[in-house]
């Protein structure tokens, strides 16, 4: 078992959250020279409806050591097909904002983009996190919350399936 990046992949940090859980670890369940596999799955004390609404504010538990801009707060996730995992990226110190060109926006960082969005049962994104981003690379991260009754609450599995050429 290899432990799955805290941030990198935070959706696992959520887990934890919702668990009071020590440590996630997810099981790299398929390795190869063009991709691998991560997988993660518990039992949360939560119900499927407060783990959904967890897991669609990350900005309430993604680390922010693990940002472009160094703040969770700036982290959104529109959980809707098309939807958006974004980060707002604010101007470097507050005096720069002003240097922007006429009508030029703050920047940002697409981490993902929503591709199937089934309220409080399974939200998948694709695209690839962190340092995989600059790469020829695509992920796709499922994650499933089922409604099937656990004596815990809900059942979580997390997925996190990444093809393509790496330097």
């Amino acid at each position: 078992m290899q432990s799955w990046p805290h941030g990198a992949l935070g959706f696992a940090a959520l887990a934890v959250a919702l668990a009071s859980a020590g440590p996630v670890q997810a099981d790299v369940v398929l390795k190869a020279d063009n991709g691998f596999v991560l997988r993660n799955s518990l039992e949360v004390t939560a119900s499927p409806a407060e783990a959904w609404r967890a897991m669609i504010d990350p900005a309430k538990w993604w680390s922010n050591q693990h940002t472009f801009s160094g703040d969770a707060a700036n982290l959104t996730l529109d959980p809707v097909p098309g939807g958006c995992f974004c980060e707002r990226m604010p101007a470097s110190n507050p005096g720069s904002a002003k240097d922007l060109p006429s009508g030029q926006r703050e920047g940002g960082v697409q981490h993902m983009r929503v591709i199937y969005a089934e309220p409080l049962r399974a939200m998948r994104l694709t695209g690839a996190l962190g340092p995989l981003q600059s790469e020829a690379l695509t992920g796709t991260l499922t994650m499933t919350m089922t409604l099937k009754p656990v004596p815990s609450g809900t059942r979580i599995l997390w997925e996190y399936v990444v093809g393509g050429f790496m330097r």
